[in-house]
């Protein structure tokens, strides 16, 4: 009997192949959706790390929205006499809005953006808007990612931060 395979043997490797590559099938047949899945999460992450950086840091230098286009390296919202979290200053608003209607690419370049993305700062007492940044041409596709954040300018009135990212 050495050597011969048995009924049992083949039926129990035709049962095991057919597994396998039942299963190989099911991992391919799910990618795709994960993949989506994942670029969805990646947008998302890196839109709330955008978020962040505009709301928590002063920027590069500190002091940019006194200074031309050309010599600001990072912008951010934060207002750096106060060292708060979630407190930004008006005046960095106000230009960042100047900046942004003048060149849409520089803000986008500053941020460390390689989407497109649309951003509104507003005041949520008297609902102003004090920065409105989108895009020369508006986007076709939805938005892949938006994020919503609540801050407090250093004038004392409460902010909303709308980003999107596509």
């Amino acid at each position: 009997m050495k050597g011969q395979l048995t009924m049992d043997i083949i039926v129990a490797m035709i049962i095991f192949i057919g597994f396998v590559i039942y299963v190989l099938f099911q991992v391919f047949l799910s990618t795709p959706a994960y993949r989506s899945q994942l670029t969805s999460e990646r947008m998302r992450s890196e839109a709330f790390q955008i978020s962040e950086i505009l709301i928590n840091d002063p920027g590069d230098p500190i002091n940019w929205e006194s200074l031309s286009d050309g010599q600001i390296n990072r912008i951010g919202l934060s207002n750096p006499q106060q060292n708060k979290t979630n407190y930004v200053s008006l005046s960095k608003a106000n230009k960042l809005n100047t900046i942004c209607s003048n060149n849409y690419n520089l803000v986008k370049s500053k941020l460390g953006i390689t989407d497109r993305f649309s951003l509104v700062v507003n005041k949520t007492t008297g609902g102003t808007n004090v920065v409105i940044c989108n895009p020369s041409q508006p986007s076709t596709s939805p938005s892949k990612a938006i994020i919503k954040r609540i801050f407090a300018f250093d004038d004392g009135s409460v902010g909303n931060l709308v980003l999107q990212v596509w």
